[in-house]
């Protein structure tokens, strides 16, 4: 048993000596040829396995550079995609209303300027819009404008050469005689300054009011025609002793997403 154990312990003795040697060799010229095939032929597979993680890491790397560019692209084409939606939304509402004013022209016989909403500025509770006609076109102070088929939208309350400042009928300033619809005897005044509503004051008390209510122009305001219609009642404000309602109405031109308005022209007699 003890003569065994020995002979592997020289056996083993030998093939470290071996190694040595070659490991020696292989740093030596004289071996340089062949042991750098041999080695080479060793350590093949490590410099494949390598070669190749690099390789990947450079088709990654080159993937995720032309993915972001991608992206990039993606993203300023669905960017131009939507701004493109959006003009061809606001084209398509503007040809509508502008044909609604055109419809309203012809029913009414008014002589109406079309206008092109320019800037929508707003300080406060009130809104003015800036259009692209002014007084080169005709434009005069205190013009009534309407939106869609005759619904009133607001004033004039300046004129440029080329451009012309919109009152809202809702701003604080902004005031018209008014009357309800088929109802000769209910001429108030119709003020801004309530937010959204106006207020329809000094309507007289023995009224027959309802909520709902068509509320028009009267037709006293110089330059304004009667039946332009400004809203529906919203509710109505009773005092026992004072001789005239108050009532609080929701316009019906639309205020928010107007594009286009009509400036009506009166006649020069």
């Amino acid at each position: 048993m003890r003569q065994m154990q020995t002979q592997w312990v020289i056996r083993l003795l030998l093939i470290l000596s071996v190694g040595l040697v070659i490991a020696v060799l292989a740093r030596t010229n004289i071996v340089r040829g062949f042991g750098g095939r041999f080695f080479g032929w060793f350590e093949r597979p490590f410099t494949v396995v390598g070669t190749s993680s690099d390789e990947l890491g450079e088709v990654f790397f080159a993937s995720r550079e032309e993915l972001i560019t991608e992206l990039k692209d993606r993203e300023a084409q669905v960017l131009q995609l939507a701004q493109t939606a959006a003009r061809w939304e606001d084209d398509s509402r503007m040809l509508e209303q502008a044909q609604r004013l055109l419809s309203y022209t012809e029913s009414s016989g008014e002589t109406v300027l079309a206008a092109k909403v320019l800037v929508r500025t707003r300080s406060f509770q009130n809104e003015e819009l800036l259009i692209d006609k002014g007084a080169f076109h005709g434009i005069s102070l205190l013009d009534p404008v309407i939106t869609g088929d005759g619904t009133f939208f607001g004033v004039v309350q300046e004129v440029f050469p080329q451009t012309s400042r919109i009152a809202l009928v809702t701003n604080a300033e902004s005031v018209v005689g008014a009357s309800l619809l088929d109802q000769e005897g209910t001429t108030g005044i119709v003020s801004g300054g309530n937010g959204s509503l106006v207020r329809f004051g000094f309507v007289p008390r023995d009224t027959d009011v309802a909520v709902n209510d068509v509320v028009i122009t009267s037709g006293i305001d110089p330059g304004i025609p009667r039946g332009l219609v400004i809203g529906l009642v919203n509710s109505i404000e009773e005092d026992e002793n004072a001789p005239f309602l108050h009532l609080f109405v929701e316009p019906l031109a639309d205020l928010k997403h107007v594009l286009m308005v009509g400036v009506i022209k009166t006649p020069v007699l």
